[in-house]
C-alpha cells in the first residue's frame, strides 16, 4: 500500500497567490476530491503530471520525494477532461490499446466490463454517446493500475448510467489499493463521488464537512452549553449527503418557486431549512433578509445601487458581482444597520 504526501504545495503567479501553502496526507486507498476553480484545477493537473508549475512543494510516496517525469508516471495517473481517443477504430481495439500499453493485469474484456461497455465493444469510438466515450476514457487509468488516480471532471455533462458506473468504478480502484483523486469545480459531484472533500481556494486547502443521511449516530453525551450561541454550520442536501456550509461561505440565499438554494462561489445547494429559519439562523454572523425572496451575506456586499426612486440592487464582491434586489422596506433598515440616515 503506497502513501502520499503533497508536501507545502504552494503557487504564486506575478505576485497573486493562487493557493497558499498546504500539505495533503494520504495514508490509505480512498477517494478524495479536490473543489476548486479551473485555473487552480490546471496547476495541480500539470504538478501532478510531473511537470515544475508549483513555487514550491514536493509529491512525496512512500517516504521518496518524486524527481522525475518518469517517476510520476509510474506512480500517479492522471486522466484529464480533454484527453482524446482514437475515433476511428473500434471500442474493443481501443481498450486493448490500453491494456497493452500498461500490460495491465485485466483482461480486455474485464476492462469493458468496468465501464459496461461490452455490448459497445464492436462498433467504432465515433459511434459512442458523450457519455460512453467519457467511460472509455477512464479504461487508460482502470488499465494503468498507478497508487493514485487524478481524474479531472469525470462526470462532467454524462448521464445518469454513467455517474452510477463512475462511483462503482472509484470504489473498485481503492478496494484493490489504489487512491482516487478527483479534481472539479462542481460540489455536487466531488460529493457524490469522493467520500472526503476538500475546497481549495486562495485562502487555503479545507475540507469541507459532509454527512451521509443514513449513518447512524451515536448518542451524544449531555453536557451544560452556554446559552446563545448559534450553531455555526448551515446544511444542504444532495442526494444521501448533507454537506454542512458555514456561514461566511454562503454569498446569499434565494427562494424562487417555493425552493430555497443557498448560493456559494456561484454554485447553488438546496437548503434543508425554509427562508424564515435561515433568516433566524443567519442573523447573528451578519445577515441581512434584502427582500422577501432572498437573504444576503452583508460581509460580501461591494456595493449599493439605486436603479429609481423606489428601486435598489445590492452588488456581491464575487467573481460573478451577483446583483441581489434590496426592496424599498428593507432600504431603510438597512440604512439603519450601516448608521446612515
Amino acid at each position: 500500500m503506497a502513501t502520499l504526501s503533497l508536501h507545502q504545495w504552494e503557487k504564486q503567479n506575478e505576485g497573486i497567490t493562487l493557493f497558499p501553502a498546504f500539505t495533503m496526507e494520504v495514508t490509505e486507498p480512498s477517494v478524495l476530491a479536490v473543489y476548486t476553480h479551473t485555473h487552480i484545477r490546471e496547476v495541480l493537473l500539470q504538478a501532478f503530471l510531473g511537470r515544475s508549475v508549483l513555487s514550491e512543494g514536493a509529491t512525496i510516496v512512500n517516504g521518496d520525494p518524486l524527481k522525475k517525469r518518469r517517476s510520476f508516471t509510474r506512480e500517479v495517473g492522471v486522466c484529464r477532461l480533454e484527453d482524446g481517443l482514437y475515433e476511428r477504430i473500434r471500442v474493443r481495439d481501443q481498450v486493448r490499446l490500453f491494456q497493452q500499453l500498461y500490460a495491465s493485469s485485466w483482461s480486455v474484456t474485464e476492462l469493458l466490463s468496468a465501464v459496461k461497455l461490452q455490448e459497445r465493444a464492436h462498433l467504432a469510438v465515433k459511434q459512442l454517446t458523450y457519455s460512453e466515450k467519457q467511460r472509455l476514457k477512464l479504461v487508460r487509468l482502470c488499465a494503468q493500475r498507478a497508487p493514485f488516480c487524478v481524474f479531472e471532471e469525470p462526470d462532467q455533462n454524462v448521464d445518469l448510467e454513467t455517474r452510477r458506473i463512475i462511483a462503482r468504478l472509484f470504489q473498485r480502484l481503492q478496494e484493490e489499493g489504489s487512491t482516487v483523486l478527483v479534481l472539479t469545480g462542481n460540489m455536487e459531484s466531488a460529493v457524490l463521488l469522493a467520500e472526503n472533500v476538500y475546497r481549495l481556494e486562495s485562502s487555503g486547502l479545507h475540507l469541507v464537512e459532509t454527512q451521509t443521511e443514513n449513518e447512524e449516530e451515536e448518542p451524544a453525551e449531555v453536557e451544560d452549553k452556554e446559552p446563545g450561541l448559534p450553531f455555526d454550520k448551515i446544511p444542504s442536501r444532495v442526494n444521501e449527503k448533507l454537506i454542512l456550509f458555514h456561514p461566511t461561505e454562503i454569498d446569499f440565499i434565494e427562494s424562487l418557486q417555493g425552493e430555497v438554494h443557498l448560493h456559494v462561489q456561484g454554485e447553488a445547494f438546496p437548503a434543508v431549512f425554509t427562508l424564515t429559519e435561515l433568516e433566524e439562523r443567519l442573523q447573528p454572523f451578519g445577515f441581512f433578509r434584502c427582500h422577501r425572496s432572498y437573504i444576503v451575506n452583508l460581509q460580501n456586499v461591494r456595493e449599493i445601487m439605486t436603479w429609481t426612486r423606489n428601486s435598489y440592487t445590492l452588488v456581491l464582491n464575487d467573481a460573478s458581482q451577483a446583483e441581489i434586489p434590496l426592496s424599498k422596506t428593507k432600504m431603510a433598515a438597512l440604512k439603519a444597520m450601516l448608521g446612515i440616515k
